[in-house]
């Protein structure tokens, strides 16, 4: 018998080892499908992929900011 556990983001309950990511040794509190759906909304949001494929100029701006802030 599989283990179940209730995912806080959607709320449903979900069996650990084929829905939950396993990070650090422990399963995450939210599913899989929630994981990826926050991570997308994140990186719209964002517009993560215009900092990472920029060329030139642009991304050793971005580079220069991101290593000054941290």
């Amino acid at each position: 018998m599989t283990e179940k556990k209730i995912c806080t983001y959607c709320k449903e309950e979900k069996e650990i080892p084929e829905d939950f990511y396993r990070w650090r040794g422990f399963f995450k509190s939210e599913c899989k499908k929630c994981t990826i759906l926050r991570n997308g909304n994140y990186q719209k949001r964002v517009q993560a992929w215009k900092m990472r494929s920029g060329e030139g100029d642009v991304r050793n701006a971005y580079m220069r900011a991101y290593y000054a802030k941290n």
